[in-house]
């Protein structure tokens, strides 16, 4: 498992895969307003995104930054 903050997108990528590789994403599903999943040609869940959490970093962002 490995996980990307993006701060200029507010975005927590969580992969459950390590590496997912270029093009294997096949599908992308937002089953939750904000909420992102992605999945392979298999129709396995590979990897989710959580979008615009600026309005719940507020002042978390820097440890968001070390972690990822």
């Amino acid at each position: 498992m490995n996980y990307h903050y993006d701060p200029d997108s507010y975005t927590l990528t969580i992969a459950l895969k390590d590496p997912i590789a270029s093009g294997e994403v096949a599908d992308s599903d937002e089953v939750a307003h904000g909420l992102v999943a992605d999945f392979n040609k298999a129709g396995e869940l590979i990897q989710f995104e959580l979008r615009n959490l600026r309005p719940l970093v507020n002042g978390s962002e820097s440890a968001l930054r070390k972690a990822a």
